[in-house]
């Protein structure tokens, strides 16, 4: 079997015959069960599993968790952390809608939760998970990142809709939360602004505890995101008419291809994600991408904190 090993099959991107890709191996080296072998990291290109081989055995893997393949070599919780994992988010009327996709395989899953606690425990543990949803909000007045964004996207700014303050956002019902606002601030609250509360609230919640996981979970909004993903264009359409799904759609298919676009589509009913919930997620995960990368805008920079220590950025 040796032989096999040396011609190229241990070389991290090996891709044998069963889709089993080769990720590289453990640093520092561990030695394996064959002898003069180590163990390498190998990952299912059709589950994302990933799972220890010997270098001698690469060349004939079988996933051992979709393939029925042999048990494989334990990997350690470190060389675990080594796979490169980004998630786009968009919230739909079940839940979220979470697009992920690993940087190794290319492969590109979803999955919906039905809460931000779900979602976060997302057993993935993506590096970056991108968002559409406010982090860190204000006592009053506006987020300078939602100011930032409408300027941004002129005739598509009313697609950013105000924050809510703080001292708003447990409010049970509309007509609470926009008397607390009108004495604050002398402002309403819309009924489209409102449908956000108790997703923000969710978020809030767990991030004002955890305020550590903001490190990698980053705000974003769709359209900011497809801004920048047109070459700093605004969407000529609004999401919801036929043009609009249609100049996103181009954008989605050209980067992601057509096959993950229709498996996520196909996965749910229309009536609990919504096509426009299905291109924002991968707008979002667009951006996680760069995020990870390196290559990500944010507004504004630098960016603020609010009274608890959350920093209002929005990312692209």
């Amino acid at each position: 079997m040796a032989k096999h090993a040396n011609k190229g099959t241990t070389r991290a991107g090996y891709i044998n015959r069963n889709g089993q890709i080769n990720i590289g191996r453990t640093e520092p080296s561990r030695a394996g069960t064959d002898h003069g072998q180590y163990i390498y990291i190998i990952k299912c290109t059709k589950c994302g599993e990933s799972y220890g081989a010997n270098g001698s055995d690469i060349f004939e893997r079988k996933c051992p968790f979709c393939q029925r393949g042999r048990p494989g070599l334990a990997l350690l919780a470190d060389e675990i952390n080594k796979m490169a994992i980004v998630a786009g988010v968009d919230g739909c009327k079940t839940g979220w809608l979470c697009v992920a996709k690993d940087l190794d395989t290319g492969l590109i899953t979803s999955e919906v939760f039905s809460n931000a606690k779900l979602l976060l425990q997302h057993k993935l543990e993506p590096s970056v998970t991108a968002i559409d949803i406010p982090i860190g909000l204000t006592e009053n007045g506006p987020r300078q990142c939602d100011i930032e964004a409408r300027q941004i996207l002129g005739s598509r700014a009313s697609s950013v809709f105000p924050a809510p303050i703080r001292p708003a956002l447990q409010s049970k019902t509309r007509q609470h939360a926009d008397e607390i606002r009108r004495k604050i601030e002398e402002k309403g609250v819309s009924a489209q602004s409102f449908a956000i509360f108790k997703k923000v609230l969710e978020f809030d919640k767990i991030l004002s505890t955890l305020p550590h996981l903001q490190d990698r979970v980053k705000e974003i909004h769709p359209e900011v995101c497809f801004w920048a993903w047109n070459n700093k264009r605004a969407m000529s359409y609004n999401k919801k008419s036929r043009g609009g799904r249609a100049e996103r759609h181009e954008l989605v298919v050209k980067h992601f291809g057509v096959e993950a676009v229709e498996e996520t589509r196909a996965k749910y009913l229309v009536k609990c994600v919504s096509h426009d919930d299905i291109y924002d997620a991968f707008a979002a995960l667009w951006t996680a991408e760069r995020i990870f990368a390196g290559k990500a805008g944010v507004i504004p920079d630098p960016s603020p904190h609010d009274a608890i220590g959350l920093r209002m950025e929005m990312w692209y």
